[in-house]
């Protein structure tokens, strides 16, 4: 589908150059090895709150806090509609007893719209909350929704909602996935 014209989109190519360097940028500040970081693969629906969503599936590592508990992450989706968006953010993972764990986060990254959504441009902001329990000593099941808009920044900013389910393990030691 063609942009709406007046809309602010980038050409594939440096959408995609910019998505490499968001990339690259946060595996040279990566963790050393004496700090633990988490991987997280999910998988679910796009949408869920408009018609026509569709599935959607992503990787997400976290590393270690930095303060407050706020731990930087660097994640990527790519959907059945051929939309895919790459993003840096944050996130505070709040024990609430046992093994559970509620945790906002919220990112910024660069956006590919494919054949779905037309979200009104590459630069796209990402919020939400997930709900966590912990399955093993450095293993964790989540569920989560977020949603993901232009902010306001450029027209259309429809946005939009995906309710996710991921899997996370903790690499290089450290304390169990989802504790802070």
């Amino acid at each position: 589908m063609p942009p709406a014209q007046g809309s602010a989109t980038i050409g594939k190519r440096p959408q995609f150059g910019l998505a490499a360097v968001l990339w690259l940028g946060a595996a040279a500040a990566g963790p050393t090895a004496a700090q633990p970081w988490t991987v997280t693969v999910n998988a679910g629906a796009g949408q869920v709150l408009d018609s026509g969503g569709g599935a959607e599936g992503g990787v997400e590592m976290v590393f270690a806090p930095f303060w407050l508990g706020i731990a930087p992450a660097i994640g990527g989706t790519v959907s059945d509609y051929g939309s895919s968006y790459a993003y840096l953010g944050f996130r505070r993972d709040f024990p609430v007893g046992g093994r559970v764990s509620i945790t906002p986060f919220t990112g910024v990254g660069v956006h590919h719209g494919g054949d779905g959504i037309d979200l009104g441009g590459s630069l796209q902001f990402r919020s939400g909350l997930e709900l966590a329990v912990g399955v093993g000593a450095r293993q964790r099941l989540s569920l989560s929704l977020y949603h993901l808009s232009n902010a306001g920044l450029q027209r259309p900013n429809p946005g939009t909602e995906s309710l996710i389910v991921g899997y996370s393990f903790t690499v290089d030691g450290g304390s169990p996935a989802g504790r802070p």
